[in-house]
């Protein structure tokens, strides 16, 4: 296939080897093999550029900060993304990784219902620390097109 290489890999673990290219008026995206590299590549740039080509208005993720509620205390080189579970309040957001967060543990995705984004150059993070998280289940697109 001759195709223009838009992207090969991306500043970010899990999902570095994600690519992106076009060919013949169509995007060919290229996901890891590794089940979590391959849910962060979806989420973060398939789902999005998908719901476009539907027609939908609200395309990316919604991002919002919640209280971290375990420490991370692995170092992160590149941005990190962090399979999670955020619990909703009155008082705000707070997020407890899903599980265990090796890239293969695919019960981690299971369990998940945000990442926790993790920028790059960091020395981990402690429990109270605020950090973003990128909610990954919405209705609000399965409304919007009607499925």
């Amino acid at each position: 296939v001759k195709a223009e290489v838009l992207f090969n890999k991306v500043a970010m673990r899990p999902g570095s080897v994600t690519t992106v290219a076009f060919a013949d008026g169509k995007y060919l995206f290229g996901l890891s093999g590794n089940p979590s590299a391959c849910f962060t590549g979806f989420e973060l740039f398939v789902k999005p550029a998908v719901k476009h080509m539907c027609g939908a208005l609200e395309v990316f993720p919604q991002i919002i900060k919640a209280t971290l509620m375990e420490d991370f205390t692995k170092a992160n080189p590149f941005t990190r993304f962090i399979r999670a579970k955020a619990t909703l309040t009155s008082a705000g957001a707070t997020v407890v990784p899903s599980g265990f967060n090796k890239s293969g543990a695919v019960v981690a995705i299971a369990h998940a219902n945000c990442m926790v984004m993790l920028p790059g150059g960091s020395r981990g993070f402690k429990a109270g620390h605020t950090v973003d998280i990128i909610l990954t289940e919405s209705d609000a697109a399965e409304e919007e097109l009607l499925l």
